[in-house]
Formats: structure tokens, sequence, C-alpha cells
């Protein structure tokens, strides 16, 4: 996302803004150990900041980790 105006994703409360994308899914094991890859468009300029949140869905469901602010080189 462009934004940390916080949005509700999934019925659970975000710190990125509107608007967002699932830039990739991945699987957790059974330890909740995963890896995502995912590469940032050649569209998007030098010197542009963004955001970056991860959430996960179970059983229990939807939780999300702390926002990361990201800057394009």
């Amino acid at each position: 996302s462009l934004s940390n105006s916080g949005t509700v994703i999934m019925g659970k409360t975000f710190d990125i803004g509107s608007p967002w994308i699932i830039g990739a899914r991945g699987v957790a094991d059974q330890n909740g150990d995963g890896a995502v890859t995912f590469s940032i468009p050649m569209s998007v300029s030098p010197n542009t900041v963004g955001y970056l949140e991860a959430g996960a869905m179970s059983s229990f469901g939807v939780d999300e980790s702390n926002m990361l602010t990201i800057l394009i080189m």
C-alpha cells in the first residue's frame, strides 16, 4: 500500500491503508514459519515510500504483523 492510514481487511484492522493488494500468498509450516517472495513492479518510481504488512488466516481467524515502511531505491 502507499498509505499507512489503516483499514479493515477480512474483519481485522491492519495498519496499512487503502488501496491495498494481496501481493503474494504462501503456506506456513506447523511452527508458523513460512517465506514469500515478490517483486516490486518496474513502473514504481525511485524514492517511492510504501508500506508492507503480512496477514495470516487460520482456524482462529486473521492475524497481522507490524507494518514495515519500505523505500524503493
